[in-house]
Protein backbone atom coordinates (compact mmCIF):
# COMPACT_ATOMS: atom_id res chain seq x y z
CA UNK A 1 0.00 0.00 0.00
CA UNK A 2 2.85 2.34 1.01
CA UNK A 3 4.32 2.04 -2.53
CA UNK A 4 1.02 2.77 -4.24
CA UNK A 5 1.04 5.98 -2.43
CA UNK A 6 4.83 6.82 -3.04
CA UNK A 7 3.81 6.25 -6.73
CA UNK A 8 0.94 8.51 -6.74
CA UNK A 9 2.69 10.77 -4.92
CA UNK A 10 5.51 10.98 -7.36
CA UNK A 11 3.26 11.06 -10.40
CA UNK A 12 1.27 14.18 -8.71
CA UNK A 13 4.72 16.26 -8.52
CA UNK A 14 5.69 15.16 -11.80
CA UNK A 15 2.64 16.48 -13.37
CA UNK A 16 3.24 19.67 -11.15
CA UNK A 17 6.34 20.22 -12.52
CA UNK A 18 5.45 20.02 -15.71
CA UNK A 19 3.03 22.72 -15.37
CA UNK A 20 5.79 24.99 -14.69
CA UNK A 21 7.40 27.30 -17.29
CA UNK A 22 11.06 26.47 -16.73
CA UNK A 23 12.32 27.66 -20.08
CA UNK A 24 15.58 25.56 -19.61
CA UNK A 25 15.75 22.54 -17.64
CA UNK A 26 17.44 23.62 -14.50
CA UNK A 27 16.82 27.32 -14.78
CA UNK A 28 14.35 28.88 -12.22
CA UNK A 29 11.81 31.13 -13.35
CA UNK A 30 12.77 34.94 -12.06
CA UNK A 31 9.71 35.33 -9.67
CA UNK A 32 10.40 32.45 -7.61
CA UNK A 33 13.84 34.00 -6.56
CA UNK A 34 15.37 36.74 -4.74
CA UNK A 35 16.44 38.82 -7.65
CA UNK A 36 19.79 40.12 -7.80
CA UNK A 37 18.48 43.74 -8.15
CA UNK A 38 15.04 45.57 -7.04
CA UNK A 39 13.64 46.68 -10.02
CA UNK A 40 13.66 50.65 -9.93
CA UNK A 41 10.90 52.61 -10.16
CA UNK A 42 9.88 55.55 -12.37
CA UNK A 43 11.52 58.55 -11.32
CA UNK A 44 9.70 61.86 -11.20
CA UNK A 45 10.62 64.75 -13.86
CA UNK A 46 12.11 67.17 -12.70
CA UNK A 47 13.54 70.76 -13.87
CA UNK A 48 16.44 71.33 -12.49
CA UNK A 49 18.87 70.50 -9.45
CA UNK A 50 21.29 71.87 -6.94
CA UNK A 51 24.81 70.43 -6.55
CA UNK A 52 26.23 71.85 -3.26
CA UNK A 53 28.54 69.87 -0.87
CA UNK A 54 30.28 72.10 1.10
CA UNK A 55 28.45 75.90 2.71
CA UNK A 56 25.10 74.25 2.68
CA UNK A 57 22.71 76.60 4.06
CA UNK A 58 19.52 74.64 4.67
CA UNK A 59 17.21 77.67 5.16
CA UNK A 60 18.28 79.48 2.19
CA UNK A 61 18.38 76.04 0.39
CA UNK A 62 14.78 75.42 1.52
CA UNK A 63 13.51 79.18 -0.10
CA UNK A 64 14.61 77.82 -3.20
CA UNK A 65 12.61 76.42 -6.43
CA UNK A 66 15.15 73.16 -7.15
CA UNK A 67 13.54 70.35 -7.32
CA UNK A 68 16.46 68.02 -6.43
CA UNK A 69 19.22 68.96 -4.48
CA UNK A 70 22.69 66.82 -4.26
CA UNK A 71 24.31 67.52 -1.16
CA UNK A 72 26.58 66.12 1.20
CA UNK A 73 25.03 64.36 4.50
CA UNK A 74 27.10 66.22 6.85
CA UNK A 75 28.29 70.12 7.42
CA UNK A 76 32.00 69.44 7.50
CA UNK A 77 32.53 65.71 6.38
CA UNK A 78 32.20 64.67 10.15
CA UNK A 79 29.46 62.22 11.83
CA UNK A 80 29.33 64.71 14.39
CA UNK A 81 28.36 67.72 12.48
CA UNK A 82 25.40 65.16 9.85
CA UNK A 83 22.70 66.89 9.64
CA UNK A 84 19.73 65.74 11.21
CA UNK A 85 16.64 63.77 10.28
CA UNK A 86 14.49 66.79 11.01
CA UNK A 87 16.87 69.34 8.73
CA UNK A 88 16.82 66.61 5.75
CA UNK A 89 12.59 66.92 6.17
CA UNK A 90 12.62 70.41 5.83
CA UNK A 91 14.31 70.58 2.19
CA UNK A 92 11.59 67.42 1.19
CA UNK A 93 8.68 69.62 2.89
CA UNK A 94 9.96 72.93 1.59
CA UNK A 95 7.08 75.61 0.35
CA UNK A 96 8.63 73.90 -3.21
CA UNK A 97 9.25 70.05 -2.21
CA UNK A 98 12.93 68.68 -3.16
CA UNK A 99 14.04 65.23 -3.89
CA UNK A 100 17.39 65.04 -1.70
CA UNK A 101 19.80 62.59 -2.33
CA UNK A 102 23.02 62.59 -0.37
CA UNK A 103 26.58 62.66 -2.06
CA UNK A 104 28.99 59.37 -1.27
CA UNK A 105 32.10 58.70 -2.70
CA UNK A 106 32.51 54.76 -2.97
CA UNK A 107 35.65 54.22 -5.13
CA UNK A 108 37.93 56.38 -2.75
CA UNK A 109 38.16 57.51 0.67
CA UNK A 110 38.23 60.21 2.32
CA UNK A 111 40.30 60.96 5.54
CA UNK A 112 37.69 63.34 6.90
CA UNK A 113 35.26 60.77 7.18
CA UNK A 114 34.13 59.34 10.67
CA UNK A 115 34.83 55.59 9.10
CA UNK A 116 38.45 57.07 8.63
CA UNK A 117 41.30 56.02 11.26
CA UNK A 118 44.63 58.53 12.11
CA UNK A 119 46.97 54.79 11.62
CA UNK A 120 45.63 54.89 8.22
CA UNK A 121 48.18 57.11 7.34
CA UNK A 122 51.09 54.92 8.39
CA UNK A 123 49.44 51.27 8.47
CA UNK A 124 47.11 51.00 5.90
CA UNK A 125 44.18 48.58 5.74
CA UNK A 126 44.83 46.25 2.63
CA UNK A 127 42.03 47.87 0.46
CA UNK A 128 42.96 51.63 0.76
CA UNK A 129 45.76 52.88 -2.16
CA UNK A 130 47.66 56.13 -3.18
CA UNK A 131 46.40 59.59 -2.32
CA UNK A 132 44.65 61.43 -5.04
CA UNK A 133 47.38 64.06 -6.13
CA UNK A 134 44.33 66.47 -6.87
CA UNK A 135 42.22 65.94 -4.35
CA UNK A 136 44.37 66.09 -0.95
CA UNK A 137 42.96 63.25 2.16
CA UNK A 138 41.47 61.31 -0.58
CA UNK A 139 42.69 58.01 -1.60
CA UNK A 140 41.63 55.13 -3.94
CA UNK A 141 40.27 51.81 -2.72
CA UNK A 142 40.36 48.24 -4.15
CA UNK A 143 36.47 48.71 -4.23
CA UNK A 144 35.74 45.03 -4.57
CA UNK A 145 37.19 44.05 -1.11
CA UNK A 146 34.94 42.61 1.49
CA UNK A 147 36.02 45.45 3.92
CA UNK A 148 35.44 48.60 1.93
CA UNK A 149 31.98 47.27 0.69
CA UNK A 150 31.52 47.13 4.69
CA UNK A 151 32.15 49.95 5.22
CA UNK A 152 29.69 51.81 2.45
CA UNK A 153 26.64 49.77 3.71
CA UNK A 154 25.13 46.52 5.28
CA UNK A 155 26.01 47.37 8.92
CA UNK A 156 24.13 49.86 11.40
CA UNK A 157 26.93 52.51 10.97
CA UNK A 158 27.73 51.61 7.36
CA UNK A 159 28.00 54.62 5.43
CA UNK A 160 24.66 53.53 3.22
CA UNK A 161 23.10 53.20 6.28
CA UNK A 162 23.48 56.30 8.24
CA UNK A 163 22.57 58.30 5.26
CA UNK A 164 19.03 56.27 4.74
CA UNK A 165 18.47 57.05 8.54
CA UNK A 166 18.61 60.85 7.73
CA UNK A 167 15.91 60.53 5.40
CA UNK A 168 17.44 61.20 2.24
CA UNK A 169 15.64 60.16 -0.62
CA UNK A 170 18.60 58.31 -2.76
CA UNK A 171 22.26 58.93 -2.68
CA UNK A 172 24.66 60.35 -5.80
CA UNK A 173 27.71 57.79 -6.29
CA UNK A 174 31.24 59.81 -6.53
CA UNK A 175 33.90 57.49 -8.48
CA UNK A 176 32.57 54.80 -9.77
CA UNK A 177 35.06 55.75 -13.09
CA UNK A 178 37.58 54.39 -10.11
CA UNK A 179 37.62 50.89 -11.71
CA UNK A 180 39.72 52.59 -15.24
CA UNK A 181 42.74 52.58 -12.35
CA UNK A 182 42.14 49.10 -12.66
CA UNK A 183 41.74 47.70 -15.94
CA UNK A 184 45.26 46.85 -16.57
CA UNK A 185 45.62 44.81 -13.86
CA UNK A 186 42.14 43.57 -12.93
CA UNK A 187 39.91 41.68 -15.73
CA UNK A 188 37.00 41.85 -13.76
CA UNK A 189 37.52 45.33 -12.56
CA UNK A 190 34.51 46.83 -14.85
CA UNK A 191 32.28 43.80 -13.82
CA UNK A 192 33.37 44.68 -9.94
CA UNK A 193 31.64 47.79 -10.02
CA UNK A 194 28.82 47.33 -11.56
CA UNK A 195 28.74 44.21 -9.10
CA UNK A 196 29.22 46.67 -6.24
CA UNK A 197 26.46 49.65 -7.71
CA UNK A 198 24.12 47.06 -7.72
CA UNK A 199 24.28 45.52 -4.42
CA UNK A 200 24.16 49.14 -3.28
CA UNK A 201 21.18 50.00 -5.17
CA UNK A 202 19.50 45.95 -4.14
CA UNK A 203 20.45 47.06 0.18
CA UNK A 204 19.04 50.52 -0.17
CA UNK A 205 15.71 49.35 -1.72
CA UNK A 206 15.10 46.73 0.33
CA UNK A 207 15.78 48.85 3.35
CA UNK A 208 13.82 52.02 1.62
CA UNK A 209 11.23 51.59 -1.32
CA UNK A 210 12.05 54.05 -4.23
CA UNK A 211 15.09 54.68 -2.97
CA UNK A 212 17.15 56.61 -5.99
CA UNK A 213 20.42 55.50 -6.78
CA UNK A 214 22.44 58.11 -9.28
CA UNK A 215 26.47 57.02 -10.34
CA UNK A 216 28.58 60.03 -11.24
CA UNK A 217 30.27 59.73 -14.34
CA UNK A 218 31.36 56.20 -16.09
CA UNK A 219 28.61 57.02 -18.38
CA UNK A 220 30.02 53.42 -20.39
CA UNK A 221 28.56 51.38 -17.17
CA UNK A 222 24.92 51.89 -19.05
CA UNK A 223 26.17 49.76 -21.91
CA UNK A 224 25.38 47.04 -19.34
CA UNK A 225 21.39 46.40 -19.19
CA UNK A 226 21.24 45.09 -15.59
CA UNK A 227 23.02 48.26 -14.80
CA UNK A 228 21.27 50.54 -16.77
CA UNK A 229 17.53 49.35 -15.67
CA UNK A 230 18.58 49.81 -12.03
CA UNK A 231 19.98 53.73 -11.91
CA UNK A 232 17.35 56.46 -11.17
CA UNK A 233 19.64 58.55 -13.59
CA UNK A 234 23.27 59.34 -13.71
CA UNK A 235 25.74 62.86 -13.07
CA UNK A 236 27.97 63.81 -15.65
CA UNK A 237 31.03 66.46 -14.98
CA UNK A 238 32.33 68.90 -17.73
CA UNK A 239 30.28 67.36 -20.86
CA UNK A 240 30.76 70.40 -23.11
CA UNK A 241 33.49 71.91 -21.23
CA UNK A 242 36.85 70.91 -19.36
CA UNK A 243 36.55 72.45 -15.96
CA UNK A 244 38.47 75.35 -17.25
CA UNK A 245 35.56 77.18 -19.58
CA UNK A 246 37.29 75.42 -22.53
CA UNK A 247 35.38 73.46 -24.72
CA UNK A 248 35.35 70.18 -25.07
CA UNK A 249 35.53 68.35 -29.19
CA UNK A 250 32.73 67.25 -30.70
CA UNK A 251 34.28 63.82 -30.79
CA UNK A 252 34.74 63.98 -26.86
CA UNK A 253 30.90 64.89 -26.42
CA UNK A 254 28.96 62.54 -28.86
CA UNK A 255 31.00 59.37 -27.79
CA UNK A 256 29.82 60.35 -23.90
CA UNK A 257 26.20 61.28 -25.38
CA UNK A 258 25.96 57.78 -27.00
CA UNK A 259 25.39 56.29 -23.34
CA UNK A 260 23.25 59.43 -21.72
CA UNK A 261 20.90 58.86 -24.33
CA UNK A 262 20.35 55.42 -24.06
CA UNK A 263 18.46 56.82 -20.45
CA UNK A 264 17.90 60.26 -21.33
CA UNK A 265 14.27 59.75 -22.44
CA UNK A 266 12.99 57.75 -19.02
CA UNK A 267 15.84 59.01 -16.87
CA UNK A 268 18.13 61.93 -14.92
CA UNK A 269 20.98 62.70 -16.49
CA UNK A 270 21.91 65.29 -14.24
CA UNK A 271 25.05 67.57 -16.52
CA UNK A 272 27.71 69.72 -13.98
CA UNK A 273 29.44 72.01 -15.45
CA UNK A 274 32.02 74.40 -14.17
CA UNK A 275 31.63 77.67 -16.05
CA UNK A 276 30.41 80.64 -14.72
CA UNK A 277 30.45 83.13 -17.69
CA UNK A 278 27.11 84.30 -18.63
CA UNK A 279 27.48 83.31 -22.57
CA UNK A 280 28.87 79.69 -21.23
CA UNK A 281 26.43 79.41 -19.12
CA UNK A 282 23.44 80.14 -21.20
CA UNK A 283 25.35 77.76 -24.39
CA UNK A 284 25.28 74.51 -21.84
CA UNK A 285 21.65 74.93 -20.90
CA UNK A 286 20.75 75.37 -24.45
CA UNK A 287 22.68 71.81 -25.67
CA UNK A 288 21.79 70.26 -22.53
CA UNK A 289 17.99 71.01 -23.01
CA UNK A 290 17.96 69.89 -26.22
CA UNK A 291 19.17 66.80 -25.83
CA UNK A 292 17.04 66.14 -23.08
CA UNK A 293 19.12 66.28 -20.24
CA UNK A 294 19.07 68.45 -16.72
CA UNK A 295 21.90 70.94 -16.84
CA UNK A 296 23.54 73.11 -13.74
CA UNK A 297 26.84 75.41 -13.83
CA UNK A 298 28.59 76.29 -10.22
CA UNK A 299 32.12 76.06 -9.11
CA UNK A 300 34.67 73.30 -8.83
CA UNK A 301 34.42 73.33 -5.11
CA UNK A 302 31.08 73.19 -4.91
CA UNK A 303 30.65 75.55 -1.81
CA UNK A 304 28.10 78.48 -2.79
CA UNK A 305 24.31 78.13 -3.93
CA UNK A 306 24.48 79.17 -7.55
CA UNK A 307 21.01 79.90 -8.80
CA UNK A 308 21.23 80.25 -12.99
CA UNK A 309 18.68 82.28 -13.80
CA UNK A 310 18.37 80.85 -17.63
CA UNK A 311 15.00 79.32 -18.94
Amino acid sequence: MKKIYIVIILIVITFLLGCLDLGEVGVVPIDTITPSVTPTMEVPKIKNFLYQLQNLDINKVKDTNFDLVIMDYSKDGSDEEKYTEKEIESLKKAPHKKIVIAYLSIGEAEDYRYYFKDEWHTNPPDFLEEENPFWPGNYKVKYWDEDWQNIIFGKEDSYLDKIIAQGFDGVYLDKVDTYEDYEDERDSAKKDMIDFVMKIAEYARKKKKGFYIVPQNAEELLDDEKYRKMVSGIGVESLFYNGREKPNSKTYIEKREKYLDLIAKTKWVLVTEYVQKEDLIKDVYEKAKKKGYIPYCTVIDLDQLIINNIK
